[in-house]
């Protein structure tokens, strides 16, 4: 009976090693030993409870050290659990553990036993007596040892913390990540790195029997998906692997949850839990701009920043713009992340559907250090009033797509969440660009700056205009279309009038400039007073706008100081500019009839070639006024090639202007002299320019 007996035992205590150890920064907390004789001894490694349905399956990993001088005989050696409340549990050891016998002089080996315990069990109401069969005893066994768990060191890692296992004799140093988690539809998404670093001399291959488990603090666990089906390291190298998982919200404080890895026992048809990590939740709420929060998918980790959110105006609505950078903080490229996102205004979920992302830079990887510029926008009533607004920003992974009025899109309704983003609507103010400071576009492929050089004020019958003369710099080292800008001013009372921007529909060269022409029409009463200027970039569909087409929104808008309006007129008729010509009257000469009014006059023309692209073509107007008498005769400039008579050319040339007007006579001045007043003509308003006197029937440069 005695040999039968041993023959079970034997096969009972064969074991795989895996081996849990703790790293030197736990080392404060080593786990209980227990003497074997001699100096040989066995120490608890690892204990762990994981749910297997109608029980939990307890795992002990023990370290046995052979410190004698002859082999120490397996066979000698048992592990009992009991409970404090007296019920005593069956122990096992691993199917894949039945291959030792014996442990070698000053040499140790490990083994993994298990026991099923009942549901209500707790680690802490366990104790576990190491025994030495003693066939001279009426129960066959001595107890050497015992250990209550409820006073022993835990052996869960803490959060930050290595552990490190044996997988077929080669030791591998572990350490479980961050626990990202992301709420959807009634789950959470939850993700870590788990990182391996092989520290043997051999070749390490990871087991296909490891799982690995979340388990939430209230006991349930949810089996981890491996980013990689196999895991191989070479001696010295480093790996690793990302596990995801889903789990329902009904879950509580899943941030504190456990990561678990277990060795599947195919025989017994059981998960033995091998080793455990306290987990940490990642930050993934800021309420400021720049706090960069990291989120990893199938492709690698990153860190996604809020950059800005805007409220802008955009005719009777509003626009919520937020931008975001996405960086690539490790050491090997990644593709730029395909995200989305949607805004809860107040608690207020304003959907996916509402939402549009434009990606800024024009670039599909990312190297390490590198950033991606992207906006998400929406649209609401100008009349909305809101407290706080809330950006999530999820991780679109799916392959899927769906078509819409506008085209074939990545399915939203995929995404993950990644990051949120909360700001207080007090918070939402432009940023100011200071007096001849450029504002910096930094999009990549469209790089440039754009400053204010002068500012007018126009008038005209009905209303008046603000017209900026905005320089826009082409910053790229290739020809590049430059972005649409788009833009309005706002009154001192808040009143928003929407400017018109020219559009650069050419390519303009590497430190070539482009004159665009700014202006807002007003009502007169706004003529006088400061206005704000507000610029942004236009964006169509997914991206910036350039060329013909028509914005759909503007973002990223700055406020753009600028001077007051230059309303300098000028007392002389030579060299007055109106971009791009330079212009000289000369040799004036007046007369009039009782029928009509004639004037001859010299007009020099020449062109500035300072700018690649300049803005719409501006009117010269020359006026004549006497007495209670005025009119006004409008020219448009021939462009290159054009010979058209009726306009004017750059180079020498006569005008002649003649006004059919009886009557004329009881209108002019009665001290027989006139006003030229010179003027700029734009877009149905007009500027003074210059302002001469001068007599009739006399040459002006006599």
């Amino acid at each position: 009976m005695r040999v039968a007996f041993r023959k079970g035992a034997l096969f009972a205590l064969i074991t795989i090693i895996l081996l849990v150890t703790y790293s030197s920064a736990f080392a404060a907390t080593q786990p209980s030993k227990v003497s074997l004789g001699g100096s040989s001894n066995i120490t608890i490694k690892q204990v762990d409870l994981i749910n297997s349905g109608s029980s939990n399956v307890l795992g002990v990993t023990v370290s046995i050290f052979n410190g004698g001088k002859s082999d120490l005989q397996l066979i000698d050696y048992w592990l009992k659990v009991v409970n404090k409340n007296g019920d005593k549990y069956s122990v096992k050891i691993s199917d894949q553990d039945k291959s030792k016998t014996k442990v070698a002089p000053n040499s140790t080996v490990e083994q993994t036993y298990f026991a099923e315990i009942d549901k209500s069990a707790t680690i802490k109401q366990l104790t576990i007596q190491i025994i030495k069969w003693n066939f001279s005893q009426t129960n066959f066994e001595t107890v050497l040892g015992t250990i209550d768990l409820s006073k022993a060191a835990s052996t869960v890692a803490a959060s930050g913390t290595k552990k490190t296992l044996t997988f077929d004799k080669v030791q591998v140093s572990t350490l479980a990540g961050d626990l990202y988690v992301t709420e959807r539809d009634g789950y959470y998404n939850v993700s870590l790195d788990y990182d391996l670093e092989n520290i043997g001399q051999r070749k390490l291959t990871i087991p296909d029997t490891i799982k690995y488990y979340l388990q939430t603090p209230n006991g349930n666990i949810y089996q981890l998906t491996s980013s990689q089906t196999s895991v191989s390291i070479e001696a010295k190298g480093k790996q690793t692997i990302q596990l995801t998982a889903e789990v329902p919200s009904t879950n509580t404080n899943v941030t504190t949850s456990k990561l678990v890895v277990a060795l599947s026992d195919q025989t017994n048809k059981v998960d033995i839990p091998i080793a455990s990590y306290q987990l940490k939740g990642a930050t993934q709420t800021s309420n400021s701009a720049g706090k960069a929060i990291q989120f990893r998918n199938k492709y690698g980790l990153y860190e996604v920043k809020l950059v800005d959110i805007q409220r802008l105006p955009w005719n009777d609505q509003d626009i919520l713009a937020a931008e975001f950078e996405v960086k690539n903080p490790g050491k090997t490229s990644l593709s730029v992340p395909v995200l989305s996102g949607y805004y809860t205004v107040d608690g207020v979920n304003m959907g996916r559907d509402a939402t549009k992302l434009v990606q800024l830079d024009k670039i599909i990887t990312l190297k390490p250090g590198e950033t991606s510029k992207q906006v998400v926008y929406a649209k609401i009533p100008y009349t909305y009033e809101y407290s706080e607004v809330q950006l999530n920003v999820e991780n679109i992974e799916s392959t899927t797509t769906k078509t819409t009025d506008t085209g074939t899109t990545p399915d939203t309704t995929q995404g993950k969440s990644v990051a949120v983003f909360k700001v207080k609507a007090s918070d939402l103010k432009l940023p100011l660009i200071p007096k001849n400071q450029a504002y910096a576009l930094t999009d990549v492929g469209k790089r440039a700056d754009v400053i204010i050089k002068d500012s007018y004020i126009y008038e005209g019958t009905a209303t008046d205009m603000f017209y900026g003369s905005v320089v826009m710099r082409n910053n790229e080292k290739r020809p590049s279309t430059l972005t649409t800008l788009e833009g309005f001013v706002e009154a001192q009372d808040g009143a928003i009038f929407p400017a018109k921007i020219s559009q650069v529909k050419t390519t303009v060269g590497p430190s070539g400039e482009a004159l665009l022409a700014f202006r807002a029409e007003i009502p007169k009463a706004y003529g006088k007073q400061a206005l704000r200027v507000m610029i942004g970039q236009g964006v169509t569909g997914t991206g910036l706008t350039t060329g013909d087409a028509a914005a759909d929104a503007f973002v990223r808008a700055v406020e753009l100081q600028h001077d007051t309006p230059i309303a300098t007129v000028a007392s002389s008729l030579k060299e007055i500019s109106l971009y791009p010509y330079v212009i000289t009257l000369s040799k004036i000469y007046g007369t009039y009839d009782s029928s009509s009014i004639d004037l001859e006059l010299n007009a020099d023309i020449k062109e500035n070639s300072q700018y690649s692209v300049i803005p719409e073509k501006h009117k010269l107007g020359i006026e004549i006024t006497s007495g209670t008498y005025s009119t006004i005769k409008e020219y448009d400039f021939n462009d290159v090639g054009e010979t058209d008579a009726a306009k004017l050319s750059v180079g020498n040339s006569g005008l002649k202007i003649t006004v059919s007007e009886p009557g004329v006579l009881n209108k002019l001045s009665t001290s027989f002299d006139y006003t030229i007043n010179v003027y700029d003509i734009f877009d149905g308003h007009k500027r003074l320019l210059a302002t001469k006197k001068l007599n009739w029937f006399e040459n002006s440069d006599k």
